[in-house]
C-alpha cells in the first residue's frame, strides 16, 4: 500500500485489488442506493430553514409567491396554523426517510455479513488446497483466527465503515456546497479559520493508527496461538503445576492486545469532542468574519441559522467520518489475509467432477504397487532424505518398515499419501503412475492410520464414519468395522453403544480405543491399501500386542498392508518387512 495516497484511495484499491471480484461488485451495486439515501438525508435537512425563517419573519408568507400560494390554496386562517402544519409536514417526512434509511442499512448489513460468511468459507477451502508443508509450517490457532474472525473484522472495520465512509462525504459535500452557494465569503472564512484544527489532528494521529494496526495483528495472532497451546496442554500444564508459567506470558499478550485495542477506542472516544470543539470554533470564525467584513447583522444571522441547521448534520457526520477513519486505518493489515484469486471450489473426491479434457488414467489396483528409483529432498536443501527407493508390494501383502527416529518414514508415508511430491522416480500401480491427474482414484485405494488420530468431539459412530451426517451412515458396515478393529466389546459395555460421547480429543477413552477408532474409521471408508504410520508406538506394550493381533485379524487377500513402525514386534505378522537407514530401503532378514 502506497502510503503518499490518500488513505481512502487506498482502501478502495485494496478492495478492488486484494479481495475477490464479488466484493467489489456487491459495494458499486449499493452505491446507487446510498446516493438516493444521501440526497434524501439533504433534503430531510434543508426543508428545516425556510420554516424557521417563517417563524422568525412571518411576513415572508404574504411576500414569497411560492408560500402565499400554499397557504391560500390550504385555506389557512393564520400564521400559527400554518406553521403547524409545516411542521407535522416535516415530521411525516423525517419518519419516512427515517423508514428508507431503515431498509437501506438492512439491506446493506444482509449484503456485508453474507460476504464474510462467503469469505470465511473459501477462506477454510483455500486451507485445503495448500501444501501439507504449508501447514506444518504455519501454526493452528493463527490459521484458525483467519477464517473464523478476520473475513468479519473486515467487514466490520473495514467494509461497512469504508461505505459509512464515502457516504458521508458525499452528505459533507452537498452540506458546504448549498453554504458555499449562500455565501462564498463566509464560507471560505470559515475554512480557513478551522482546517489548521483538522490538519494537526490528521497528523498528529495518522502514523499513530498505522502503529496500532501492525501491533494489533501480531498480538492478535500470538493470542489465538498461545490460548489454543494452553488449552490443548491442559493435563500437562495441570500435572507439571505450570500454570504459573503459562498464566503470566497470556496475561502480557492480553494487556498488549487490550492496550491497543483501548488506544483505538479512546482516539474514537476523543474524535467527537474534537469535532465539537472545532464546530464551536467555527462559531466563533462566523462571528469573527463577518464583523471583518462588515457584514449586515441579519444576513449573518440568516448565515448562521444554515450554519447551524447544516451543523446539526454535519458535526455527527464529521464524527462518523474521522470515526470510520480510525477503523479504517487501524485495520488495514486485514487485506494482507486475502487474496484478489481466494475463490476457490469446494473440495471433492469425486473424479467426475474433474475436468473433461484432462487427461486421466483411472486407477485399478490388481496386481502390484511399485515404489522405482524414488528420492525426495526438501526445498532448498540439496541433501536427500530419500534416495533411490525401489520397493514392490504384490496385492494382498502385508509389508513391514522399520527405522529409527529420522529414517525417513514419515517423509515415504507423506510421499505414498501425496502430502510429498517425490523429487525424482515415482510411484506405479500396476504400471500407471500416480499424479495429479489420477490423484482422486488414487484416495479411493487408500486408507490411513496415523500415529496420533484425530478425533471429534462426538459420537463413536461420527468418528469412525468421520464426515459422513449422522442420518446418512450405514450401520451394518459401521458394526462390522468395529467388530473388524474389535471394538466390540467396549462398545456393548456402553449405555449408549457406539452413540457415546467421546469428549474433545477423545478424552473420555483410552488411547488403544482412540487407535482402534481410527483402524475401525480406515475400514469403514474402503480402499485396497491400508497403511499404519507408527500406529502402536504410543501404547505399552499389552495395548500394543492386541493392536497388533486386531491388524493381523483384517488382514485378507483383498487387502494389502503397509505397516510403519519402529518396534520389530509390531511387525511380526507381515510378509516381509524392509528397514529404512539413511533414506535407503534394505531387506530385513
Amino acid at each position: 500500500m502506497s502510503r503518499n495516497r490518500f488513505f481512502l484511495v487506498d482502501t478502495y484499491y485494496n478492495i478492488k485489488d486484494k479481495l475477490p471480484p464479488y466484493v467489489f461488485k456487491a459495494i458499486i451495486r449499493l452505491a446507487p442506493i446510498y446516493l438516493v439515501t444521501s440526497l434524501f438525508e439533504i433534503f430531510g435537512l434543508f426543508v428545516l430553514f425556510p420554516v424557521i425563517r417563517i417563524i422568525i419573519e412571518p411576513a415572508i408568507i404574504q411576500e414569497n409567491k411560492y408560500v402565499n400560494l400554499l397557504y391560500t390554496s390550504l385555506h389557512f386562517k393564520n400564521n400559527i396554523s400554518f406553521v403547524l402544519f409545516l411542521f407535522s409536514s416535516i415530521t411525516i417526512l423525517f419518519v419516512l426517510k427515517n423508514f428508507f434509511f431503515y431498509i437501506i442499512s438492512k439491506k446493506q448489513i444482509t449484503v456485508a455479513f453474507n460476504l464474510a460468511c462467503r469469505l470465511s468459507i473459501e477462506k477454510y477451502y483455500s486451507y485445503f488446497k495448500k501444501p501439507y508443508s504449508f501447514h506444518s509450517d504455519n501454526n493452528t490457532a493463527v490459521l484458525l483466527r483467519n477464517f473464523t474472525q478476520i473475513p468479519f473484522e473486515l467487514i466490520n472495520y473495514m467494509i461497512l465503515p469504508f461505505i459509512a465512509l464515502v457516504n458521508e462525504l458525499f452528505i459533507l459535500i452537498l452540506i458546504i456546497s448549498i453554504i458555499i452557494f449562500y455565501d462564498p465569503l463566509l464560507f471560505w472564512s470559515l475554512i480557513l479559520f478551522t482546517a489548521p484544527f483538522l490538519l494537526v489532528y490528521n497528523k498528529i494521529y495518522k502514523k499513530k493508527l498505522r502503529e496500532i494496526s501492525e501491533r494489533r495483528d501480531a498480538e492478535s495472532a500470538y493470542m489465538f496461538k498461545l490460548g489454543l497451546q494452553s488449552m490443548e496442554a491442559f493435563r500437562e500444564i495441570t500435572i507439571f503445576n505450570k500454570v504459573n508459567y503459562f498464566k503470566p506470558l497470556f496475561k502480557k499478550t492480553v494487556d498488549k492486545y487490550s492496550k491497543s485495542v483501548s488506544e483505538t477506542f479512546l482516539m474514537n472516544s476523543f474524535s467527537p469532542k474534537f469535532v465539537e470543539t472545532v464546530a464551536v470554533l467555527a462559531i466563533f470564525s462566523i462571528f469573527i468574519s463577518g464583523y471583518l467584513l462588515n457584514k449586515d447583522l441579519a444576513v449573518l444571522a440568516q448565515f448562521l441559522i444554515i450554519f447551524a441547521i447544516a451543523a446539526f448534520r454535519l458535526i455527527p457526520s464529521m464524527n462518523k467520518i474521522i470515526l470510520t477513519s480510525n477503523y479504517i486505518k487501524t485495520n488495514t493489515y486485514i487485506f494482507q489475509h486475502f487474496d484478489k484469486n481466494m475463490e476457490v471450489e469446494e473440495l471433492t473426491r469425486d473424479s467426475n467432477k474433474r475436468s473433461k479434457n484432462e487427461n486421466t488414467s483411472a486407477l485399478e489396483f490388481k496386481e502390484n504397487l511399485v515404489i522405482k528409483d524414488l528420492a525426495f529432498s526438501f526445498e532448498n536443501n540439496t541433501a536427500n532424505v530419500l534416495t533411490n527407493l525401489n520397493l514392490t508390494i504384490q496385492k494382498g501383502q502385508t509389508i513391514g518398515i522399520i527405522g529409527t527416529s529420522g529414517a525417513g518414514k514419515t517423509t515415504l508415508l507423506n510421499i505414498l499419501l501425496r502430502l510429498f511430491q517425490e523429487s525424482s522416480g515415482g510411484i506405479f500401480v500396476d504400471n500407471i503412475k500416480i499424479d495429479k491427474s489420477n490423484l482422486f482414484d488414487w484416495y479411493k485405494l487408500v486408507s490411513y492410520v496415523p500415529q496420533n488420530i484425530t478425533l471429534l468431539d462426538g459420537s463413536i459412530s461420527e468418528n469412525i464414519a468421520f464426515g459422513i451426517p449422522v442420518n446418512e451412515i450405514d450401520n451394518n458396515l459401521l458394526d462390522q468395522v468395529i467388530v473388524q478393529s474389535q471394538l466390540e466389546q467396549f462398545v456393548n459395555l456402553l449405555p449408549e453403544g457406539s452413540q457415546t460421547q467421546i469428549g474433545e480429543k477423545g478424552i473420555k477413552i483410552s488411547g488403544g480405543q482412540r487407535q482402534r477408532i481410527g483402524i475401525a474409521r480406515a475400514l469403514y471408508h474402503g480402499g485396497q491399501i491400508l497403511i499404519f504410520d507408527e500406529a502402536t508406538s504410543s501404547l505399552d506394550t499389552e495395548t500394543e500386542e492386541m493392536l497388533t493381533e486386531s491388524i493381523n485379524n483384517i488382514s485378507h487377500k483383498e487387502l494389502t498392508i503397509i505397516i510403519v513402525a519402529h518396534r520389530i514386534q509390531t511387525l511380526k505378522y507381515c510378509d516381509v518387512i524392509y528397514k529404512l537407514e539413511e533414506g535407503r530401503l534394505i531387506a530385513n532378514n
